[in-house]
């Protein structure tokens, strides 16, 4: 429909990356890690990155690949 501009979807929605500091992540920004390093320990207590958001919502029909990859 025009609403739409034909792409079945309509408005916006939020895509989300927050990071909580555990004690794992605390020690990374203590030591003065690097970014990556930061990131790999948020990630391993399980921080879900913008990009695995994106898809998930992408998988779940909320929005579209091409939507999460712009």
């Amino acid at each position: 429909c025009p609403q739409c501009n034909h792409t079945g979807y309509r408005g916006r929605m939020a895509i989300h990356e927050v990071m909580t500091v555990s004690s794992k992540v605390r020690e990374a920004i203590n030591k003065r890690s690097s970014s990556d390093e930061i990131a790999k320990a948020a990630m391993s207590e399980g921080m879900i990155t913008m990009r695995q958001d994106g898809m998930q919502k992408a998988f779940n029909g909320l929005t579209t690949i091409e939507e999460v990859m712009r």
